[in-house]
């Protein structure tokens, strides 16, 4: 495991390749784990000076990650003035949601008929739930926000998509999800995304897969109103 697949605490979920320079991998790593802790947040300026007293690194590994965060979207460079994290609104981040939900499709469906083949794989998916529960006590949306996607990930890993995984990484998928606690109260609702996706496990191990998928639907769906302003009562009853 490289690295940066360390900074999210979920294996794999910042899922690259070494650069093959300590330096630039170390100032990769940084920036990649405030993404995730909020030390970074949109439209904040990245002071490339800054960061080689604070990682104590020349001012050239530092180019180098800031370049190649850049090719892959997470940054943007701004002439004479360094780099700043960009920024994304409400609308933007509910059409990503919504682009991820189909893309989570076709593993959600398709995972019972491999937990037919091999139950132990149940075991993989229990375990990915209860991380979710135990990361809603933390208070780290971000953090949270890992779990939920490590969930999709072994989904995707028992149903051999390693393909879906790859455009997840080219669709930045994890880089616009830590937009969410932007616009939603993680502490009044992660408990029920929490239980949203417990629902959608509890089907798919009773071989419902198609179901699993609306109940996934309906959660994006509802989140999406949550990011949109709505207020709903937690743990109540609500409709579209």
């Amino acid at each position: 495991m490289s690295t940066i697949d360390n900074v999210t605490g979920v294996p794999g979920i910042f899922k690259r390749s070494n650069t093959g320079r300590e330096s630039t991998d170390i100032v990769l790593s940084h920036i990649l784990e405030g993404l995730v802790d909020g030390t970074f947040i949109p439209g904040q300026r990245i002071n490339a000076k800054s960061l080689t007293e604070e990682l104590n690194v020349s001012i050239v590994p530092v180019r180098e990650a800031l370049h190649y965060l850049a090719g892959e979207g997470l940054v943007e460079l701004l002439a004479l003035k360094g780099a700043r994290i960009p920024t994304m609104n409400p609308d933007q981040t509910i059409r990503w949601w919504d682009i991820y939900c189909w893309l989570s499709r076709r593993a959600i469906v398709e995972v019972p008929k491999f937990l037919a083949n091999d139950p132990t794989l149940v075991k993989q998916i229990d375990q990915a739930v209860a991380s979710m529960f135990d990361s809603v006590k933390l208070e780290n949306p971000r953090r949270f926000i890992m779990t939920l996607l490590n969930f999709h990930k072994i989904l995707n890993s028992i149903c051999g998509l390693s393909e879906v995984d790859e455009a997840v990484r080219r669709l930045q998928v994890v880089y616009w999800c830590t937009y969410l606690p932007n616009f939603i109260d993680f502490k009044l609702y992660g408990q029920e995304f929490a239980d949203h996706y417990s629902q959608v496990a509890d089907l798919i191990k009773v071989g419902a897969g198609e179901a699993a998928f609306s109940m996934f639907e309906f959660h994006v769906i509802w989140s999406s109103a949550l990011i949109r302003g709505e207020k709903p009562e937690p743990g109540r009853p609500w409709v579209p």
